[in-house]
Parts: C-alpha cells; structure tokens; sequence
C-alpha cells in the first residue's frame, strides 16, 4: 500500500475538515512560547515552595486529623479483613463491626482516663489565705501559689498573676 493511503485506513479522508468546513489546525507547539529562563525557574520554584508551605502551614489541624484517620483505617483494615474473608460477614457489615469496636474502645480509654484526671484534681489542695501565713512555706517550696486575689500583683511574689 502506499503511504498516502494511511490516512484513509484510519477512516479518514486525506482532506478531512472540522465541523466548520474549515482546513485543519497545525498543532500548537512551544516555539509559540519562550521557554523560561533560569532566573524565573528559580522565582517559580521559590513561589511555590512558599505556597506549599503556606497550605501545609493552614491545613495543620487537618492534616493532623487526616494522619490520625489514615493511622486508624490502617490498623482496621486487617480485622475488616478478617471478618469478610474468613468469618464471610458482608463487607459493609464487617466494616460497621470494626470502628462500632474502635468506637467502644475509645470510650473506654476515655472514661478510665478521665477517672484518672478527677482524681488527680481531687488532691490539689485550694486555699484562699492572705500571703504571710504561706510566705514560709512558698519560699522552701512546698507550695506554689497559682495566683492572688488582688487588683494588683505582690511585690514579694512578682511572677505570680492576679485572679
């Protein structure tokens, strides 16, 4: 075959229009556009590195989140695993089954840390006293004082804030 007929084989005519009549285009290419030069690579890579940042910087609670997810998914997925392939519970179920367990697990974690932290905050002792009755005890450091109940800081206490 001659190689004018390659055209035609593809089902296409070797004067083919578009849908306006019109010849067709020649293809853009990049001698239309200069390249860059050197300097504005470097200013364009200088540019988006700073952008990327910057939506790195925004997004940190998110991207935190989203980290803590993709931890949760990964450590999940071998028991979803289990639970359709072995166990054969359909795979919406198996899934529901798995964070409904890491759900539970986490309330547990909560309520046991929780009973942890109201305990600890039971034996902080609160006194509401005048200065010179604790003055000793503060300067052998026994007890820190948290704050005082004045318009103005102590003197003798300069770093402590007023309540």
């Amino acid at each position: 075959m001659p190689a004018d007929d390659a055209p035609a084989r593809q089902g296409q005519s070797a004067r083919s229009t578009d849908r306006g009549g019109n010849p067709p285009q020649e293809p853009v290419t990049g001698a239309e556009s200069p390249e860059w030069s050197p300097h504005t690579k470097n200013i364009m890579a200088v540019a988006l590195s700073i952008a990327a940042l910057l939506v790195l910087y925004l997004s940190r609670n998110v991207l935190a989140l989203a980290a803590l997810a993709g931890l949760v998914a990964f450590l999940v997925a071998p028991v979803i695993r289990i639970l359709h392939e072995k166990l054969h519970f359909p795979r919406v179920l198996a899934l529901l089954t798995s964070y409904f367990a890491v759900f539970i697990g986490l309330l547990v974690v909560s309520f046991l840390m929780v009973d942890g932290v109201v305990g600890a905050v039971r034996e902080i002792d609160v006194t509401f006293d005048s200065y010179t009755v604790y003055e000793e005890h503060i300067r052998a450091g026994k007890v820190h004082p948290l704050g005082v109940t004045a318009k103005a800081r102590l003197k003798a206490l300069p770093d402590v804030p007023t309540i």
